[in-house]
């Protein structure tokens, strides 16, 4: 099975019109998914994933998919399993303590499904800056990290002094782009 994934820094509303945007052009299938207090998933149709996020409250993952998606799981990882082929979209939370890094991922063995998660993947670059310093707050090592992505959102938001941290761990990136 091939997989995909992309860590980047985002806002959670750019994510959600990203998803919005790729259902409607796509003809994707949607849920929205809180995993607390308690696991729910709520479907969703294109134009309405921010009205749907805002009533669920703390979404963390969208999930996009050409088939239908069955919503009936109770966890994360049996509605994975009852849903193969999803494009997964983990929604980096921000907290007091900064802004953690968001991930799309899919796995799929369907050629078309590859080639959209594919070509949805190069968007997402390519409405993304690239380039970041990995900073450890406890020793002040520094390593370059080309490859971390950030989209508009997460740059102002580090321009104003939100830390931008990883999934998980207590590292910070530093944007090269704010650097100058």
């Amino acid at each position: 099975m091939t997989q995909i994934q992309l860590q980047f820094h985002a806002e959670a509303d750019e994510l959600l019109a990203m998803a919005d945007e790729w259902m409607g052009s796509h003809g994707l299938h949607g849920v929205v998914q809180r995993f607390w207090p308690d696991f729910l998933v709520r479907p969703v149709a294109a134009g309405r994933v921010a009205a749907v996020a805002e009533d669920l409250g703390a979404v963390r993952r969208l999930c996009l998919r050409h088939d239908t998606i069955s919503a009936e799981a109770p966890s994360p990882h049996e509605f994975l399993a009852h849903n193969p082929e999803c494009l997964v979209i983990d929604i980096g939370p921000r907290t007091e303590e900064g802004l953690r890094e968001s991930m799309l991922s899919g796995s799929t063995d369907d050629v078309a499904v590859l080639k959209l998660w594919r070509k949805l993947l190069r968007e997402t670059r390519n409405r993304t800056h690239g380039g970041a310093t990995v900073v450890d707050p406890k020793t002040g090592a520094r390593l370059p990290w080309p490859r971390s992505r950030h989209t508009v959102g997460a740059h102002e938001l580090a321009a104003a002094g939100v830390p931008m941290l990883p999934v998980a761990g207590s590292v910070r990136y530093e944007f090269d782009d704010l650097a100058c």
